[in-house]
């Protein structure tokens, strides 16, 4: 098989273009390290936070209780309960199952008013304030946290009337109950209970019932402050068990021992730092080279070769470039080191290992494959691109067709163009020149309060909208009416000494669309004698009254009373007026009821505008949310906010700045973390966008001469209790910055490829005369 070979001038080729002819990429890339920081006390704060204000929920019901029960109180729980009720809850705890049933049930019966108990005996002057506290008590107990539940399985809460058992009705003081409470409790969590009560639990503790003060000032029992010492251990080895025993356990990504400093290892990954990693990329580019032929075209003498490639319409080919490529037609046709260094930037490593693995491994390949994977497929992109290059390109100036004309070389020989694809060789080296520290730590939800800002922006722009196009309801027409009788006469005979006769009557009115009803209250009925009974008495009493109307038929009842006792007979004529719209009315309804029509649609269509037009300016407000710099600031503060103690909280604004001025914020990243397909908050945004994203993992590269500021404020705000290990990883780091700094970058890869440059076009005169 004969090789076409192709020849190129050199002084044609791209072979000078810079010396040296390289790319140079400078990026940054984490290894998470299992060092403890902030955000790891605030979470064990936060949990111990929540079992104390559970414990004096209850303590502060059992003091309530007493001074009810001391003013003449009683809790009559109901001897029986709703079998179904307990049925329906056979799976639920024992205290489900009775004790906050039968609060429900008594509370519902002291609502109620069903309640058979006997009258209290509490003086008239309590009896109000001690019925709101009597159902106060029963709605904490249907509602009870699971500090009841141990309480009711312990024995010490009961349904009896008066709720408590003998040792902890005769407990005098709050310490006294406390300490009760706290000994079962403990009891009940013996696996988890540390054996030993370090500074650092006691810390925590007084952490949290210091925010307790700061943030329920009415609800937190005074006993809290200044608790014995024995009393004080036993909530601190409460608070230990019950994070131990209640948070949700995962994989441990890190190995980390923290029970020299805690006394206890949480149940939370503290994986708050990272060695951050300054690595340079070197893309070194080869003299271009020629491969194929891949296609081949023949041009016949004295002619010319026409070749038309279809192309969509320009707005058509613009999109689908911009939708593919997230970037203009002349950016898709440039490998720079704007693309690498966002294509690699994002990297990190939050696999797991020990703090010595992790540091050594640092200035080898950890984040190789990724890395690799990530340049690949930029510089095949930018193949690809080039590829059709002259198509896109015309895209702008051609509507329709691409046209390429090729003339024939010679007047009798015919020419075949071959077509090769120029191909430049890459050679691609990385390493690590430097190395640093960086605060990352995992902020859960920090757009809440600017998912709020957009349900507001839709709500705002909504109701904006349908007031500035306000379509107003038709005015109802004035109601007349016509009016016409209905009536009927009836025969009464009485019999001997009998002076009351009765007897029913109905009548059946056509209804029509004009609104017919009856006007009862101007009906009457008159009795008249017949002219044969002359000896009847002259004085009688009458009536009448209406018993039903439905359907257009009114049923009713006459009744006639005689003053002597002798039989006698009359009639009795009864007269109803019927009211009915007249003809000016049924005209101003029919009329009406197309207005109505008419203001039905008009509303519909412009609820649909104002529902256009909200989600437009909201979906403005979010895009002008989206710029890193704007989501930094959203999530910095809310990062800020959730480190600092809240008894700083004035203070907030002075550590925001101090921190801030600590950190590298042209090299600060967020990692979105993407939240489930089927609970997305906005389902017009993708699932990592920032309105949907659950958490995020905040990258805060710190400035080499600021870690100690930093160190220093975070120490301030209360939260950062380790601070010793932080200093270790500093150092470890430092190490690694003076060992590059003596010997130079660590080299942690070296891969070579290519890419396609373009195309390039060769002419092969043919050896047999084809001119006629």
């Amino acid at each position: 098989m004969a090789i076409v070979q192709a020849t190129v001038p050199q002084a044609h080729l791209a072979t000078a273009m810079g010396a040296p002819n390289q790319l140079l990429v400078e990026y940054n890339s984490n290894i998470l390290l299992p060092v403890p920081g902030p955000k790891l006390f605030v979470r064990l704060r936060r949990n111990f936070l929540r079992a104390v204000m559970d414990l004096n929920e209850f303590l502060v019901f059992a003091e309530d209780a007493r001074e009810f029960f001391a003013a003449g109180g009683r809790l009559d729980f109901p001897r029986t309960i709703d079998p179904f009720a307990v049925a329906v809850r056979n799976s639920a705890s024992p205290y489900e199952k009775t004790m906050a049933s039968s609060a429900r049930d008594a509370m519902d019966k002291e609502r109620y008013g069903t309640s058979r108990a006997k009258p209290s005996t509490v003086a008239t002057s309590f009896r109000e304030p001690a019925r709101h506290m009597k159902e106060a008590l029963l709605v904490r107990l249907a509602n009870a946290n699971y500090v009841f539940h141990e309480m009711f399985e312990a024995g010490l809460l009961t349904s009896s009337p008066t709720l408590f058992d003998a040792d902890f009705a005769k407990a005098r003081n709050f310490s006294a109950r406390c300490v009760l409470v706290l000994q079962i409790l403990v009891a009940n969590r013996k696996a988890h209970v540390p054996r030993t009560v370090t500074n650092m639990m006691i810390l925590l503790a007084d952490q949290a019932l210091a925010e307790a003060r700061q943030n329920f000032p009415g609800s937190l029992h005074k006993g809290f402050i200044g608790l014995s010492a024995p009393t004080k251990k036993l909530l601190v080895q409460w608070l230990v068990a019950f994070h131990l025993e209640s948070a949700a356990s995962g994989v441990k990504a890190f190995a980390v021992d923290l029970m020299p400093d805690l006394g206890f290892a949480p149940k939370y990954f503290p994986h708050e730092w990272a060695m951050n990693r300054r690595e340079r990329m070197k893309l070194g580019l080869g003299t271009p080279e020629l491969r194929g032929p891949l296609a081949t075209e023949p041009v016949p003498p004295q002619g010319t070769y026409r070749r038309e490639d279809y192309v969509a319409s320009r707005d058509e080919v613009t999109l689908v470039t911009a939708e593919r490529l997230g970037r203009t037609v002349q950016e898709s046709l440039t490998v720079g080191t704007s693309s690498l260094r966002q294509a690699v930037d994002s990297l990190y490593y939050s696999g797991g290992g020990t703090l010595n693995q992790l540091t050594a491994a640092a200035s080898k390949s950890l984040l190789a494959e990724e890395r690799r994977s990530r340049v690949l497929s930029i510089i095949q992109e930018f193949s690809e691109s080039r590829e059709s290059a002259t198509i896109e390109a015309r895209a702008r100036s051609t509507a329709s067709t691409v046209v390429r004309e090729a003339a024939g070389i010679d007047s009798k020989l015919a020419a075949t163009h071959h077509r090769f694809k120029a191909v430049l060789p890459v050679d691609v080296s990385v390493e690590m020149y430097d190395a640093g520290l960086t605060w990352s730590p995992r902020v859960f939800n920090p757009f809440f309060r600017l998912h709020r800002a957009i349900r507001k922006t839709y709500a705002d722009a909504k109701a904006s909208h349908v007031m500035q196009f306000y379509v107003p309801e038709p005015l109802t027409p004035a109601i007349s009416y016509e009016t016409y009788y209905i009536y009927t006469t009836l025969s009464l005979k009485s019999a001997d000494d009998v002076h009351y006769v009765t007897k029913s009557f109905h009548f059946h009115l056509e209804v029509t669309d004009r609104q017919d009803y009856p006007d009862f209250a101007n009906s009457y009925a008159e009795f008249t004698q017949e002219d044969t009974w002359r000896n009847d008495s002259d004085n009688w009493d009458i009536g009448f009254e209406i018993n039903n109307y439905s359907g257009g038929t009114i049923r009713g009842e006459v009744w006639v009373e005689m003053e002597d006792e002798d039989h006698w007979e009359g009639s009795v004529y009864i007269s109803i007026p019927v009211l009915r719209y007249d003809q000016g009315t049924v005209n101003r309804l029919a009329d009406f009821q197309v207005e109505m029509r008419d203001y039905e649609y008009q509303r519909q269509a412009l609820e649909a505008q104002a529902h256009q037009y909200a989600h437009i300016k909201q979906r403005e407000f979010i895009e002008r949310h989206e710029r890193l710099t704007e989501l930094q600031k959203i999530v910095f503060e809310a990062l800020i906010r959730r480190v600092c103690s809240s008894s700083l909280s004035s203070n907030l604004s002075y550590y925001k700045e101090i921190i801030s001025r600590c950190i590298d914020w042209p090299h600060a990243k967020i990692e979105f973390e993407a939240a489930p397909l089927d609970a997305l908050i906005f389902p017009d945004f993708p699932a990592d966008h920032f309105v949907n994203s659950p958490a995020v993992r905040f990258f805060l590269p710190i400035i080499r001469s600021a870690e100690t500021t930093l160190l220093d404020t975070l120490t301030d705000t209360g939260s950062f209790l380790l601070r010793n290990h932080v200093e270790n990883t500093v150092r470890r780091i430092d190490a690694v910055r003076d060992r590059l700094a003596a010997n130079g970058p660590d080299q942690l890869d070296r891969f070579s490829t290519e890419m396609v440059i373009g195309e390039h076009i060769e002419a092969v005169m043919s050896e047999h005369d084809h001119a006629s």
